[in-house]
């Protein structure tokens, strides 16, 4: 996921597009001003201000108070998924108040986004950031909802919004997709040497840390030892999650007393060393959280396609059986090392959102599709997974393409293991 500042410059440029697309049409604005969201339980977003300064305080004024929350809020969260499902709602929702319509659809896209948080969370190691997703979810229905019954006079007409909005969420979509395959790593952890700052103007301040993260994930993993029942096998990543989040906790405060003293003596080499070691640290710490959470949430995704598998198998009914084998396809693709799956992922679950859903009391229900739609859905999802590509053959390809752009023509070597040098043919 880019960094904050960029995600808001985006956004902003996409819903400044969806505006264009209605500058003809006549629309009055109205004086509905959303609420801002509540602190939630166990996490405090106004703790310390993680805002870019860039952005000024003029815009920040002008920007739906909910909306710069959510977006601060998931720049620190360690599940991109979970933060991505939010990030594309929160885009429309914030388009859909700039143009005064669309409601109804961003609704329906926020349902979907209930149930993909669901999937994407695995286990006590996204217990909190699903919880803090859902609220933030929540806050932007009722926002809506409220939006939503103003005249319907005053909204910018269904079609012209409609296509807004699909333009807005396109565009999200194109900008993950886009990121996966451009390599750029996933920030679960911000804090890298030289990186911390990179935003900041005038004085060198002190690294800017949420401890209440990694608090609450000990909180949660020591209650999930305690509540899941696994071997210990199974549980071993969970004990070491925990003490890498000690550890993290305490490495902040070997940092902030290097960084303290450095102040007293701005100019002196040894100290600013000391500072950067201490950096070095921090990063290597959560790089190590980072792999373990990972490994986590592998297990308890290849359980949730298990799940899948065994409920299938243990249906009669072949719509019911077709929907939770889909289920199991798209926890695979989740679980995959292979780049371009963005595209397949969100095929996946148009196609099980139109197929059936499961109801309040937990039983599946099944939707009529008509077969022409049908067969679209299935087309595009196949299509979709024709086009994943394996990291060596994107890396292949780069490499190609690099070496056109050089000048270079012909076949390029490619590297076998095993042979000194690379293992050139």
């Amino acid at each position: 996921m880019t960094y904050l500042p960029n995600l808001i410059k985006r956004i902003n440029s996409f819903c400044n597009s969806a505006e264009s697309l209605i500058k003809n049409a006549q629309v009055k604005r109205t004086e509905y001003v959303p609420q801002k969201a509540t602190k939630y339980e166990g996490y405090d977003p106004y703790a310390e201000d993680e805002g870019p300064e860039e952005l000024g305080q003029e815009d920040s004024e002008q920007e739906d108070p909910l909306y710069l929350e959510i977006i601060s809020s998931l720049e620190d969260f360690d599940n991109k998924d979970i933060a991505d499902e939010v990030l594309v709602v929160a885009g429309e929702y914030k388009a859909a108040l700039q143009i005064n319509g669309g409601f109804d659809e961003v609704l329906k896209h926020i349902s979907l986004a209930k149930e993909g948080i669901k999937q994407v969370a695995n286990g006590p190691v996204d217990s909190r950031e699903k919880q803090i997703a859902e609220n933030f979810i929540r806050e932007l229905e009722i926002n809506l909802r409220k939006a939503a019954h103003t005249s319907v006079s005053q909204q910018t007409d269904a079609p012209t919004a409609m296509l807004a909005i699909k333009k807005i969420r396109e565009d999200m979509k194109q900008m993950q997709a886009q990121e996966e395959m451009s390599g750029q790593k996933s920030v679960f952890e911000k804090g890298k040497p030289g990186q911390e700052m990179s935003n900041v103007t005038g004085p060198r301040p002190t690294v800017n840390r949420n401890r209440e993260k990694y608090e609450n994930d000990i909180l949660s993993l020591t209650r999930a030892l305690d509540e899941l029942d696994l071997s210990n096998n199974d549980r071993k990543n969970i004990p070491t999650l925990i003490s890498l989040n000690k550890q993290i906790l305490n490495q902040m405060d070997d940092l902030r007393r290097v960084e303290d003293h450095l102040v007293t003596i701005p100019d002196d080499e040894e100290a600013k060393q000391k500072v950067e070691v201490e950096l070095d640290k921090l990063y290597k710490l959560r790089e190590q959280r980072s792999k373990v959470q990972i490994a986590l949430r592998d297990f308890f995704q290849t359980r949730q396609v298990e799940a899948w598998i065994t409920m299938a198998n243990n249906t009669t009914n072949p719509k019911e059986k077709f929907w939770y084998e889909l289920s199991a396809q798209l926890a695979q693709l989740r679980l995959t090392r292979k780049l371009n799956k963005t595209p397949a992922i969100d095929a996946a679950k148009e196609l099980i959102h139109e197929l059936g859903e499961f109801n309040s009391k937990g039983d599946f229900i099944s939707k009529e599709v008509p077969p022409q739609r049908l067969q679209e859905l299935q087309d595009k999802f196949i299509e979709a997974k024709k086009k994943m590509i394996s990291k060596e053959r994107y890396d292949e390809i780069q490499s190609k393409q690099r070496a056109k752009s050089h000048g270079l023509v012909g076949d390029i070597a490619t590297r076998r293991k095993g042979k000194r040098g690379g293992g050139s043919p």
